[in-house]
């Protein structure tokens, strides 16, 4: 078992979504690579932040994270311009339920919003 693999287990990920992130970390779409996923700290750190796991980020740079403890496995976009804020609520919008369904919405509707903002305002 890879150590990504691991850590994603020891995050609570569950196997359906690691076995996509597997295919998709470090591809195209936004979605980060394994080691960046892993080391959030570095790249990805505000106030509190235990919730969500980072896996790749918007054109603009507003985060893609898996929701990993109010409702584990939904994908939210991440405002990056006011990752300060201790409100997590006020910076994130959910954008699927799953990463699986991320993947085909964001692949096959035209109109899925491409960050945060456009998530938003549709939400």
């Amino acid at each position: 078992m890879s150590a990504f693999v691991e850590w994603l287990l020891g995050q609570g990920v569950d196997q359906d979504t690691i076995e996509l992130l597997l295919v998709l970390a470090g591809k195209s779409g936004g979605f980060e690579t394994p080691d960046r996923i892993m080391e959030p700290d570095s790249w990805f750190h505000f106030p509190g932040n235990t919730r969500f796991i980072r896996i790749g980020n918007c054109p603009n740079g507003d985060g893609i994270g898996i929701d990993m403890t109010r409702n584990p496995g939904p994908v939210y976009f991440i405002d990056h311009e006011r990752l300060q804020l201790d409100d997590i609520e006020e910076i994130s919008v959910r954008v699927a339920d799953s990463l699986q369904d991320y993947v085909q919405k964001s692949s096959k509707n035209p109109d899925f919003p491409y960050d945060y903002h456009e998530a938003k305002g549709l939400a």
